[in-house]
This record gives C-alpha cells, structure tokens and sequence, in this order.
C-alpha cells in the first residue's frame, strides 16, 4: 500500500508540475522566460508538495505499529443475514444494468431536442 500511495504522489507531484503547459501556443519561444515559469511552478507546488510528503512518512510507520496482532471478533462466525447475498447478486448483477440501460436508451431515443 505505501509503494502504490507514494507511486501515485510522485504522479501527482509530476502532474501538476506540468499544468500550466500549452502545447497549442504559438509564439516567440523565449527561454530565459520559460525557466522563470518553472522555476516559480517549482517553489509554488513541488516543495509545498515535497514537505507534506516527508511529514506524512511517520504516519505510515506508526500506522503499521498499531495493527493489532488479534484476529477481530468476527473471523469464524456465521453471517447474520446469509440468504442477502443471493438476493443482492441477481439484483446488482442483472436488475439494475438492465433498468439502466433501458432508461438511458428511452433518453437517447428521444426525439425532443429542445429541452
């Protein structure tokens, strides 16, 4: 989970790193201006971004020190309502695509444009 969290905040960081590029622009290409972008994007998102990574690592190793070692109470026990999930299956599996599907085919088929 920690590889997978820190995988998706380097992308993020990278990302909005990125947002105030235009690949339509069309113009003189000035580059002394283009570093001067970066470099104020840089101090304005990356290092914010970089400090609330580096503070929030303790929060993971002292997470995983209060995982405890007991199994909870409910491992082993039946399940309170063990006919749901033959009701719920059919229901989300086949009733409810089935009703959107035809409600969204009565939308697209309307011919009324103006509304």
């Amino acid at each position: 989970m920690k590889t997978v969290a820190t995988l998706l905040s380097c992308f993020l960081l990278i990302a909005t790193f990125f947002t105030d590029v235009n690949a339509f622009q069309v113009g003189k290409f000035n580059v002394q201006q283009k570093v001067q972008k970066a470099q104020k994007a840089f101090n304005a998102k990356l290092l914010p971004a970089i400090a609330v990574m580096t503070a929030t690592e303790p929060v993971w190793a002292k997470a995983k020190d209060t995982v405890p070692d007991v199994a909870p109470a409910y491992i082993g026990q039946e399940m309170a309502a063990g006919y749901l999930p033959a009701i719920m299956v059919p229901i989300v599996g086949l009733v409810f695509p089935a009703l959107s599907m035809a409600l969204f085919f009565l939308y697209v088929s309307a011919d009324d444009l103006d509304a």
